[in-house]
């Protein structure tokens, strides 16, 4: 109450004073500001000023666009902008009878915290609006130094941008690239890159070690974004990690999860890996969170039976000496039920075995981490790496193609395969030496008449004992007995096989 009486009085004086100056004699143009409302961020209002910059009538001290005087926010109102909860504001500018045409703006936010800017709307005339879709953070200036600049809708090619606009895009744009130098902050919008050039952690020793990615004349990729934290002591090529949970990487804000997102991906990063940082969460399970003797102990120690525990707050108090203090309000926000356990997936939320139908092998294939690696399969049997054919024929899935022959289902363009064989199989001796199993696959797909795909047969590959030797076999779809295990394990390993590419190749 005591800061709204305070706004009001600070408003009237300011008008006043424009009177007295004569600046409310002059031409007004009046506009509409949205701000997003996000928890635990500052309300703009009270600590925020916008100015105009014109196109039509450049500064001849600064080449800028003619400069407006400062308007603040006045007037706040709770609106929802297709869907979200956002809050309206009103600004009046007060400006000279030759400003022109507004193209620029620059946002002042002299609070302590950030907000997030949706849009502003300027009426320049009865007719005529000038538009600004920001969609943007707006830091402190104590931080940032410097306003922050947007540009209105209407787009330039270089030569025909205006000249009052030309100086400040080249600002804009030397600000967006930065020097190289220093560490990065979180209100910067730096767009620098650098090698992958911390994965590995050498102060802790040999074994945490790991080689640079990037950079060089016949690799030059893969890249990140630049980040200057300091090097390790013990390798000077090395950057340092923060944290135990890397979740506070540098990325320029406007590419940062929305609060919503952000908060879920959090909650669920740290159900992910909780249990491999804080032992105490080993007792919650029944078994060994590595080995799982059934479905239903699987079910039971992984998902949420909405039954909260004093182990959580010892988990919580734990993570906060892990996790930036932002995340974890938002952790604490958005975890409603169990933070140690991930709620239900739908697909078994009404039926417990939906997972294990080959229409929902077939839809998650597709609906999935990777979709882009099925392929329409143009021969048939498949021909791998040196002409090697694939052991699947055709007496294996014509029984399954509606009444069409392998041949004929190829060249309606109806068989697709999920291809994990050439490239795995040269790893293959390496990864099974670790003391796990991994095979490389083939699966082949059918695309039914409801739209639908299903399998049809998947391949398993071993490495042999002579030079390019392989070790095949074929699985079918079964519904009973051991060949139905055999079946749900071949499809465990395509399911390994895809999120794995998914992984170190698509995505990463």
């Amino acid at each position: 109450m005591l800061q709204d009486c305070w706004d009001n009085l600070r408003q009237k004086v300011i008008h006043h004073l424009n009177l007295l100056a004569g600046y409310e004699t002059q031409p007004v143009l009046r506009g509409e500001v949205v701000v997003y409302r996000t928890f635990g961020r500052s309300n703009p209002a009270k600590s925020t000023a916008i100015s105009l910059y014109s196109i039509t009538r450049a500064d001849e001290n600064t080449g800028f666009g003619k400069l407006s005087r400062e308007a603040s926010l006045r007037n706040g109102k709770k609106t929802k902008h297709d869907g979200v909860e956002t809050t309206t504001y009103d600004v009046v500018f007060y400006l000279e009878a030759d400003f022109g045409t507004p193209g620029a703006i620059a946002v002042k936010n002299r609070g302590r915290r950030e907000f997030l800017l949706k849009s502003v709307t300027l009426e320049v005339s009865e007719n005529r609006s000038v538009h600004f879709d920001c969609n943007s953070w707006v830091y402190p200036i104590i931080k940032t130094n410097v306003d922050r600049l947007f540009f209105a809708n209407t787009s330039y090619l270089p030569s025909q941008t205006p000249a009052a606009l030309q100086s400040l895009r080249q600002e804009e744009l030397a600000n967006l690239r930065g020097n190289g130098r220093g560490e990065r902050k979180e209100w910067e919008r730096i767009y620098d890159y650098d090698r992958y050039n911390d994965l590995g952690d050498p102060d802790k020793g040999l074994h945490h070690e790991r080689p640079i990615l990037g950079g060089t004349r016949s690799y030059p990729y893969p890249r990140r974004c630049r980040t200057g934290r300091p090097l390790s002591n013990q390798d000077r090529a090395t950057e340092t990690r923060k944290k135990i949970i890397n979740l506070d990487f540098y990325v320029p804000p406007d590419d940062r999860f929305s609060p919503v997102k952000l908060s879920e991906f959090i909650s669920n990063s740290i159900r992910a890996i909780v249990h491999f940082v804080i032992p105490e969460v080993k007792s919650v399970f029944e078994g060994s969170i590595r080995n799982f003797e059934s479905f239903g102990q699987m079910r039971k120690d992984l998902y949420s039976s909405h039954r909260r525990s004093i182990l959580e707050g010892v988990v919580m108090e734990k993570l906060k000496a892990l996790v930036p203090e932002e995340f974890i309000k938002e952790v604490v926000r958005v975890v409603k039920e169990n933070p140690l356990k991930f709620p239900i997936p739908e697909v078994i939320a009404t039926d417990e075995n939906a997972w294990m139908s080959d229409e929902e092998f077939g839809r998650e294939m597709l609906a999935g981490l990777n979709p882009a690696v099925i392929r329409c399969l143009e021969r048939f049997p498949p021909v791998g790496r040196g002409g090697k054919v694939s052991s699947i024929t055709a007496s294996h899935i014509e029984k399954n193609l509606e009444g069409l022959s392998a041949d004929q289902a190829v060249e309606l363009r109806r068989i697709f395969i999920l291809d994990h064989h050439d490239y795995i199989m040269q790893y293959l001796r390496r990864i099974n030496e670790q003391g796990v199993c991994v095979y490389a696959s083939r699966t082949l797909l059918f695309l039914r008449h409801d739209q639908t795909l299903k399998p049809l047969a998947i391949e398993l590959s071993l490495p042999g004992d002579g030079k390019g030797a392989e070790i095949n076999r074929v699985f079918l779809p079964a519904s009973q007995g051991g060949e139905r295990a055999l079946w749900q394990l071949a499809k465990t390993h395509v399911a390994v096989n895809d999120s794995g590419h998914h992984q170190l190749i698509s995505h990463w």
